[in-house]
């Protein structure tokens, strides 16, 4: 019942990013690194039917640390001396679940040509022909090619699942980014 309800890879143990409430009206809308610690319902909902996500923040940013109202859900896995929160309960639609490295590589490089008409536009813009896109497209494409990767912000959770593909794909890179993405630990990379 909970897992059909829930997108993939949205599982007890997955890293995740998290939409986080702002805390005033000129706040930007941003996301935060979590672990999800449960997944179900909980008592105080109006819904008792609703699904929740339990999450451990990276960060003390939390409500609570796996109790609430006297009901424990969840462990917390930081230690925390002093009394800080870690833990909070969201609703799915405001997680983003992570993916593993080729996934994001992909997603980069890889482009495909949109093939959706644009005949019944009327921009200025339809008329712009991209001079070498083939070639570039192509480029990019053959990751073997590349020698700098930049995945930065590609919600990238796990390496260690297809490093063999990784090792394959990437044997020429020389520099890679992988700032404010969900690994857990440089012991992954």
């Amino acid at each position: 019942m909970i897992s059909g309800d829930l997108p993939d890879g949205m599982h007890i143990g997955a890293r995740v990013k998290v939409q986080t409430e702002p805390k005033n009206n000129d706040e930007k809308l941003r996301y935060d690194n979590a672990w999800i610690r449960y997944i179900g319902p909980i008592h105080l909902a109006k819904n008792k039917n609703a699904i929740y996500i339990g999450i451990e923040w990276d960060q003390a940013n939390g409500k609570h640390n796996g109790t609430l109202k006297d009901v424990h859900y969840f462990d917390i896995t930081k230690e925390s001396p002093n009394n800080e929160k870690y833990g909070a309960f969201v609703h799915p639609k405001r997680i983003k679940v992570g993916i593993n490295f080729m996934q994001a590589l992909r997603n980069t490089y890889a482009w495909e040509k949109d093939n959706t008409s644009s005949s019944s536009s009327n921009s200025k813009l339809d008329n712009i022909e991209f001079v070498g896109e083939a070639s570039l497209v192509s480029q990019l494409s053959q990751f073997t090619q590349l020698t700098r990767i930049k995945l930065s912000n590609s919600n990238i959770a796990y390496i260690m699942t297809h490093i063999n593909e990784i090792k394959e794909n990437c044997s020429n890179c020389q520099y890679l980014d992988l700032e404010a993405n969900l690994l857990s630990s440089w012991e992954d990379v």
